[in-house]
């Protein structure tokens, strides 16, 4: 696995062992809306390591399950990132347009 693709996960489940210990197997359950989010340029970076994609068992064509399923939480691609940037979200609130209709 490439050094970036390793510091990243790496980050990302120590983050959540730290704050969610045994989240997996009953213990401290994360809260609603909690995510990774990537600049597609990650995403990109993340699909080209191969010792990565050897965990991929190809039951999804959904990139996005299997890179949720590696990190054990939902990961969303976003261009309101900077090239090469990602963060940890809880989203309370994911409000896109709103309005009435009279």
């Amino acid at each position: 696995m490439s050094a970036e693709a390793r510091a990243l996960l790496t980050c990302v489940r120590d983050e959540l062992d730290n704050r969610w210990p045994l989240r997996d197997r009953g213990g401290t359950k994360p809260p609603e809306g909690l995510r990774l989010e990537m600049h597609p340029a990650v995403y990109y970076a993340l699909l080209r390591d191969a010792d990565l994609m050897r965990y991929y068992s190809g039951g999804t064509d959904d990139m996005d399950e299997h890179l949720a399923g590696l990190f054990r939480i939902p990961v969303k691609i976003t261009q309101d990132l900077e090239r090469g940037h990602w963060r940890l979200v809880i989203v309370t609130e994911d409000v896109l347009k709103g309005g009435i209709l009279t």
